[in-house]
């Protein structure tokens, strides 16, 4: 029942909002949270309200790339930005979804929608040849001729069965792994890329290479960490002319 009167409190929301869908930026909290959502629903007809709890599985975990529900989102969507509130990304379906209440939560259909903002993390879409349709990837790093990014990939560790009794000693886990792709700007071809030093000094010109390895080595940076990678390359474009 509850689920039913989300939806319908949903349609509700596309009501209460349509005067205001003019506004180009919506703020989250109290009605106006209700209204960027609905203000979403309204522009993209894709949208539809599912129930989490219903499809629950016995895995440990969670299939979704934040631990919490409370981060707000920016959408960009037909050159508007929409602030929606307790935004999370579904790793298992690679969807962004809005959660409104513990049994309804809002799956956004997400054509149109040039990159999504989440803290500090920014999503951009590209076609996916291995699922075959358009996913999101994290964008890590930009120049004029990379751009280097991080996709976030759902895993399940295998339960563990005493092999005497039969019993489960360990359930089955939801894990994440991360896989980092370049893209040069004058091609559209993602390109796997592994952190190692080799291929972020790839990404360097090579008269700027004998400063970044100093900057490297002075702070004790490592190559196969993405955070210290990013200070790498970050300070390669400050120090370019």
């Amino acid at each position: 029942m509850k689920i039913i009167l989300t939806i319908y409190f949903g349609i509700q929301f596309i009501g209460i909002s349509y005067a205001q869908f003019i506004s180009p930026d919506l703020t989250s909290g109290g009605n106006d949270s209700q209204n960027a959502v609905g203000n979403l629903m309204y522009i993209q007809d894709g949208n539809f309200w599912t129930n989490p709890l219903k499809y629950k599985e016995k895995i440990v975990g969670s299939p979704y790339l934040f631990s919490e529900w409370n981060k707000t989102s920016k959408f960009y969507l037909n050159n508007k930005i929409y602030t929606v509130p307790s935004v999370n990304y579904n790793l298992k379906n690679e969807r962004f979804e809005a959660k409104l209440a513990e049994d309804s939560v809002l799956v956004f259909d997400m054509a149109n929608v040039k990159k999504v903002e989440i803290g500090d993390q920014t999503f951009i879409p590209f076609y996916d040849e291995l699922s075959q349709k358009i996913t999101y990837y994290e964008e890590i790093w930009k120049s004029d001729d990379y751009l280097l990014l991080r996709k976030f990939v759902l895993k399940i560790k295998d339960e563990i069965i005493n092999s005497l009794t039969k019993t489960i000693i360990k359930p089955k886990e939801y894990t994440s792994e991360e896989i980092y792709y370049f893209k040069q700007s004058s091609d559209s071809q993602l390109r796997p890329f592994r952190l190692r030093k080799k291929e972020v000094l790839g990404l360097i010109e090579s008269e700027k290479q004998s400063i970044i390895k100093e900057f490297q080595k002075e702070n004790n940076l490592n190559y196969k960490e993405i955070n210290d990678v990013r200070k790498i390359l970050n300070f390669y474009i400050e120090t370019a002319p």
